[in-house]
């Protein structure tokens, strides 16, 4: 396969349109540690697996590291008039996402998006006041916008819903020591990847963990949908910077260049 604009590239890139050329030739980076270890502190592997719990029945297909694959089984999936399936792969082009959770209803595609990021459902805080998405949502809400321009490009004849799903915070628990009825083990990396990997599972009681309803899932078309026009601009540069061969977006210099966590290897 050739090379691909994933999830983790779109958002490095619109950060900085220069990083991409740097992570994809995989210059050491900084912040991809302290990312993995901020995963774990926020227990956003706890989060990825409950999702699933409250989506029983599905399709794992995270295992499955060569991209192709996951497409040709993803596609092969999609062809049921239902499915649920958990890290579907998705392709249009250059573009490929990984998505958390996709359920398939007839022509109505719900593609979910899993955050470990609080969100409190009683106060919706994504929108400001005077309009417009808050800075602090907006990379989440990007996220899911790129997940939704690649699969309607892929599945022009099915509805594409997006959600974002998180810890509610009008919600808690009765269960006792939940966080450590998580067991996390080390995995190798996926094929080509270089994060580390890990398998969850859940030694509790996983209808009393249903029964709590701790995540919430937010409708997220109204937000999504104004933006996709300029994140399709934003992907065709991204996506033409990786084929036929890897060339480098001409950086914008400001202070922030400062604190680029590529700055050690790039001679800019």
């Amino acid at each position: 396969m050739s090379s691909t604009l994933s999830k983790s590239d779109f958002k490095v890139a619109r950060d900085c349109p220069t990083k991409l050329y740097y992570r994809k030739l995989k210059y050491p980076d900084s912040k991809a540690e302290d990312e993995y270890l901020q995963l774990l502190a926020e227990g956003g592997y706890a989060v990825g697996l409950l999702a699933q719990l409250l989506h029983p029945g599905g399709v794992d297909l995270g295992d499955i590291g060569d991209p192709d694959e996951a497409v040709r089984r993803t596609n092969e999936l999609l062809r049921q008039d239902r499915a649920l399936i958990y890290e579907a792969a998705v392709r249009h082009g250059a573009c490929l996402v990984r998505v958390d959770v996709l359920v398939k209803e007839g022509d109505v595609l719900e593609l979910i998006e899993v955050k470990s990021k609080s969100y409190d459902s009683a106060k919706p805080d994504m929108v400001l006041k005077r309009g417009g998405i808050d800075s602090k949502w907006r990379p989440y809400v990007e996220d899911v916008a790129y997940q939704t321009l690649v699969a309607r490009r892929a599945f022009p004849e099915m509805r594409v819903v997006p959600f974002l799903m998180m810890p509610n915070k009008q919600r808690t628990t009765a269960i006792e020591g939940l966080n450590s009825q998580f067991r996390v083990e080390r995995k190798p990396p996926r094929p080509g990847s270089r994060f580390r990997n890990f398998q969850v599972t859940f030694t509790g009681d996983v209808e009393a963990l249903r029964r709590d309803k701790l995540l919430v899932k937010v409708p997220m078309a109204k937000l999504v949908d104004p933006m996709l026009d300029t994140l399709a601009n934003a992907t065709e540069e991204f996506a033409a910077s990786l084929e036929p061969e890897l060339t480098r977006i001409p950086p914008v210099l400001s202070v922030a260049c400062a604190k680029c966590e590529y700055r050690n290897a790039s001679e800019d």
